[in-house]
Parts: structure tokens; sequence; C-alpha cells
């Protein structure tokens, strides 16, 4: 019944009928949180807290001084991250239309190689115990063994893409081990990521299925990525969803001449890749579609005002507006005035 419940959520939301969506939604979701308790796979906010606590107290502007050097000079791998539905795969498709880009898709290397940190290292206690006492040995062993991973996938191109989303926790860790490395942070409107992953089924992420765990998430996001901006000033290249919707050419040659890729005249048509329908960004259908988008041009003048209307059902627009006062860069969200006018939440929403 919960994939059930979720296609219907999506089809009742296609056609406008936002409140039956919702019940669908609940249903669903609360279907995937029972599972999740079943198989002793809950999600736990405390634990993530602790963690995010963990990296920012770890990597300071003191460590990376005195790690300066540890690591490699490749320029191979791309970090695409953010969170689940904020556009990295629009973005890993909008790079991929280079001749000398590869696009490889969610990849669990970072991870795999951060939790290797106590093998390679030697050390008895957590990977971000080991963190303090990198050496270049240790960090060049960490660093080939990401290398390994993708220099097999990338058919020779000068760069290849991780769009793994949670890499935005591994900031720090992946500019130790790769210093010249792109990484490139999308970011969305964080109310409509958040009703963008509470009306979808993932396979994986256990905190979308309970709306205050989707804001618990979000909150951990601010600060981690606040923490890696002051720390790490002007590392990533933070490119909005909506612009790149919105003015496509020029987002995708500012990114691709910040990779080091020239582009003369007009930019490539960006190839439509076959998308899984978790991938996918909300309000896509098969009409006319435009290069490197999964929806229609009539699809995308509407998604914003669409995501307006949903707020009037989802409760999870309200939990998340207090968030999103301001966006991250203090400006004022185009909708928020549209947001707080937003009639009280559907009944059974939890």
């Amino acid at each position: 019944m919960q994939p059930l419940h979720f296609a219907l959520a999506h089809a009742l939301d296609a056609r406008a009928q936002f409140a039956q969506a919702a019940e669908h939604a609940n249903q669903g979701n609360a279907l995937q949180e029972e599972r999740s308790k079943r198989g002793g796979q809950a999600y736990g906010s405390d634990g993530h807290r602790a963690f995010v606590d963990q990296l920012r107290t770890t990597f300071t502007p003191e460590l990376f001084e005195r790690c300066r050097g540890l690591g490699v000079e490749s320029k191979l791998p791309v970090f695409i991250v953010g969170l689940p539905r904020s556009g990295t795969t629009l973005i890993e498709q909008v790079l991929a239309s280079h001749s000398r880009v590869h696009a490889a898709g969610e990849l669990t290397l970072a991870t795999d190689c951060f939790d290797s940190l106590p093998t390679i290292c030697g050390i008895s206690g957590t990977p971000l115990d080991c963190i303090p006492g990198l050496d270049p040995k240790s960090a060049a062993d960490v660093a080939a063994r990401y290398l390994a991973g993708i220099s097999c996938l990338g058919g020779g191109k000068a760069r290849v893409t991780d769009k793994m989303p949670d890499n935005y926790l591994y900031v720090g860790f992946l500019h130790i081990l790769f210093p010249n490395a792109r990484i490139i942070h999308c970011r969305r409107d964080l109310r409509d990521i958040a009703l963008s992953c509470w009306l979808t089924e993932f396979r994986s992420i256990r905190w979308a299925s309970k709306q205050e765990h989707i804001v618990e998430r979000i909150k951990e996001y601010l600060r981690i990525t606040e923490h890696w901006r002051r720390v790490l000033p002007n590392r990533m290249l933070e490119i909005r969803y909506e612009e790149t919707v919105e003015n496509l050419q020029p987002v995708a040659r500012r990114m691709l001449e910040w990779l080091g890729h020239r582009v003369g005249g007009p930019m490539p048509q960006v190839p439509r890749k076959p998308t899984s329908g978790s991938d996918r960004e909300p309000g896509s259908s098969p009409r006319t579609r435009l290069p490197g988008l999964d929806c229609s041009l009539e699809e995308l003048l509407s998604i914003h005002a669409k995501l307006l209307r949903q707020a009037a059902a989802f409760r999870l627009k309200f939990l998340v507006g207090s968030l999103v006062g301001c966006d991250q860069t203090g400006k004022q969200g185009r909708s928020m005035a549209k947001h707080q006018r937003c009639v009280p939440l559907l009944r059974g929403s939890h």
C-alpha cells in the first residue's frame, strides 16, 4: 500500500487536488515510518545533531591550516552537494553537457572513505577522532582510494561529478583531501525542498517520512553549511535552483567556466537522461521538454505558484517557514509573504 499512497499523492497533486494528495502522503509516510521502526532503522535526530556538533568542533580554521598540503593535487572530482530535491540532478546534467565532464551520479565513495579512516590511520575510534591526526601518508591513501573509485568511471575525461547530496556534511574532509577539487552547493527554497521530500518515497532516506524529522534535518543542514562558509570562505560555488531554471544558459556557463572549461558561443544542449521518479523535481510530466530539465516549459512557469497553493494544505510549510524568514544569504525569500498568509494546516498532518 505504501507505493500506492505515494503514487496517488503525486497524481492528485498534479491535478491540483492538494487536500487529497496530502492525505495520501500522510498515509504513505506513516507506513514508511512504521516499516523503519520494525526494521530497527528508525531515524534519530539527536544522533545527527551530535554528529554535526562534532563536525563543527573538529573542522576549525586551525585544523585547516595544520592540514594544508596534506591532500593531493588532483582536479578530477567535482562534488555536487545539497539537500535532496535541491536540483543536484539538474546541475550534474548541465555540467555533463560539456565534452570533458563525466556524470557519475550519486556515489557513496566519500562516505566510504570517511568511514575507512580508523583502518587507514590505525586508530581505534570514530572517523572524526582520526581527523586531527591526519598525516601526509594517511591523507594520500584515503584520497587515492577515492580517485581509484572515480577514475574507472570517467572514461579519461578531465572532470568526474559526484552528486551525492549528503556530501555537504563532508566538505571539510573533502577539502583536506582535494584542495583543488570543485564543490558546487545546490540551494533551493527550503520550503519547497521540505515539501518535495515529504511527497517522495525514498528508499534510503529515513528522515523524510516524518515532518518534524525533515525540519530537524534542515536545521542541521543550515548549521553545517554556514560553518563551512565561515571556516572555508568561497570554497563552494553556490547555485540556486530557481535561478538555474529561469536562466539556464548563464548559470551553466558560469559553472563550467568555474571548472576551468571555456565555453565559446551558445551553450551545448543538455542531453535529457532517463530519470527515476525519486530523482525528478516536482512538476515533471511527458510534455514538450526543455534541454536538461525534467519538466515542460508550461510546468516550469507554474511550479512556484503551484507550491504556494500547496502551502495552504501542508503543515510542513509552516514548520519550515520559521527557518527561512531570510534565506542563507540574508535576502528575504520571494514567496515569504504568501507563505505567511497561508490558511491553517490540514487536520492530521503529523
